[in-house]
């Protein structure tokens, strides 16, 4: 007579089983008892592990994604400031109420422009122009703010 004890083991990748086959004897009795115990102990204790990392990787991906919204929400802030100064300077240049298209020519040109560098003399010469403008209106909101 045998005794056949059979643990399974299923993982997200694969599943195995081991089987084993005991005589059964009366000198095995209490072994026989002791690996059957024993052989549901650990499958027991393997099924509450496989818990825990289902869990633990439930709560890794909340966390992650509630990152990936924070950073888009900050990238999306910061995108939206950098809109709203741009806006302002139109504003300041007084070209809030100019054609879209004339406009846009005019600011691809800007670019153009600005890719020969800072040295070049045209990027001086707006540099210091709006410069001047800017510590114009600086001085302007101080003035009424104090």
């Amino acid at each position: 007579r045998l005794l056949y004890i059979t643990v399974r083991q299923e993982t997200a990748l694969h599943t195995a089983s081991w089987t084993f086959i005991l005589p059964r004897s009366s000198r095995c009795r209490n072994k026989e008892l002791s690996m059957v115990s024993k052989a549901e102990r650990l499958q027991r204790q393997y099924e509450e592990s496989l818990e825990k990392a289902k869990t633990a990787k439930a709560a890794l991906d909340k966390l992650r994604k509630e990152q990936d919204r924070k950073a888009k929400s900050t990238a999306r802030k910061a995108r939206n400031n950098a809109l709203f100064k741009v806006g302002g300077l139109v504003e300041l240049a007084g070209l809030l109420d100019s054609d879209k298209g004339a406009l846009l020519g005019g600011l691809m040109a800007v670019a153009k422009t600005l890719e020969l560098g800072p040295e070049s003399p045209r990027f001086q010469e707006w540099k210091q122009t709006g410069d001047a403008r800017l510590a114009e209106r600086e001085k302007t909101r101080k003035s009424t703010a104090g």
